[in-house]
């Protein structure tokens, strides 16, 4: 049975974005799904008590700690910390990585008062006493140390997880799927009026998709953002047709790229080029791995259990369906 785990993935966030970008790619090398706070972010304690209902339906808990405490709630513990003790409580397995060199981190992602550098330390004291603890240093590093450390806990203490069921997608199965997924993604349903949900319900939400505009001569230099909005079913037609044979990652990115140039919806001047964002790539493929549309192919895996850099994907035998459906619809 192929199973899907829900991984909740805890840290700061600001100062940790490539690190939090990279591990996020290897929970879904793992086939995994990832939820984190930078799709509701916990910082007071109304949405904090959002929160702990999107962790108790997680199936895994990683924490990350770096230079940083982390924005501190009414009860003196940063939303972080409040974050791990929850996870603890509700007996959700827990992974922990700690930098193993915080003096080696920048200034700028550093705490800067005595009593937050204090709190950071007693937290990592607490955290330390943990048998799932590795010490880490660097991005690339530390994803490695996450996909060893999930592929080694789900093999010795498999979760519930998520199973896709074998039969026909339909409008009732998309809604529910939608659903469950939306609510793993946003303030719940009070934040939203029925209008929107409506919307959201029958794929016809819309969605912002950021596009990175590069200096052409120096890719690395990114001269602004430009923010499309598409509707979820628009996406999948576009960049659905790449998967419908395995595929490498970057062809759907690939294909939404040439797509917006192609239609005039972005527009770049000479010496330019465009790049779908790391988080929107991101967002993209963890919507549809979660409603069952997408999955990952892994061609092999190495004696030490690495996976290969570059990471393929398919559309699933329900998003075959589903895509025939709406390129139909548009036919018609």
């Amino acid at each position: 049975m192929n199973k899907k785990y829900t991984v909740f993935l805890s840290s700061t966030y600001d100062d940790l974005r490539e690190e939090r970008n990279e591990v996020i790619h290897a929970l879904l090398e793992l086939n995994c799904i990832p939820c984190g706070m930078e799709y509701f972010p916990s910082d007071n304690d109304e949405q904090f008590e959002f929160i702990k209902s999107i962790i108790d339906e997680c199936d895994y808990y990683i924490l990350i700690i770096a230079g940083r405490y982390g924005t501190i709630g009414k009860n003196g513990k940063s939303y972080t910390e409040m974050e791990y003790r929850y996870a603890i409580e509700k007996g959700i397995p827990v992974l922990t990585f700690i930098h193993s060199d915080i003096g080696s981190i920048s200034y700028d992602k550093s705490e800067q008062s005595d009593k937050s550098k204090s709190k950071l330390k007693e937290f990592k004291k607490y955290v330390s006493k943990s048998k799932m603890v590795k010490y880490w240093n660097g991005k690339e590093d530390l994803a490695g140390k996450v996909s060893r450390a999930m592929f080694s806990t789900i093999k010795n203490h498999p979760a519930v997880g998520w199973v896709r069921g074998n039969y026909a997608i339909n409008d009732t199965t998309i809604i529910k799927m939608q659903s469950l997924y939306e609510e793993n993604l946003s303030y719940k349903e009070k934040m939203i009026n029925k209008k929107e949900q409506e919307k959201l319900k029958n794929g016809k939400d819309n969605v912002k998709i950021v596009f990175d505009v590069l200096e052409e001569k120096y890719p690395e230099r990114l001269l602004r953002n430009e923010i499309i909005e598409f509707t979820w079913d628009e996406i999948f037609k576009i960049y659905g047709q790449v998967f419908l044979e395995e595929t490498k990652s970057y062809y759907g990115s690939d294909k939404l790229q040439k797509y917006v140039l192609y239609n005039n919806i972005v527009k770049i001047e000479d010496g330019e080029k465009i790049k779908l964002s790391e988080d929107s790539f991101n967002k993209i493929t963890i919507q549809f791995m979660a409603l069952g549309l997408l999955e990952i192919v892994h061609p092999n895996h190495d004696n030490d259990y690495e996976l290969v850099q570059e990471s393929r994907y398919r559309l699933t035998k329900d998003g075959e369906k589903y895509l025939i459906e709406l390129l139909s619809e548009k036919k018609s």
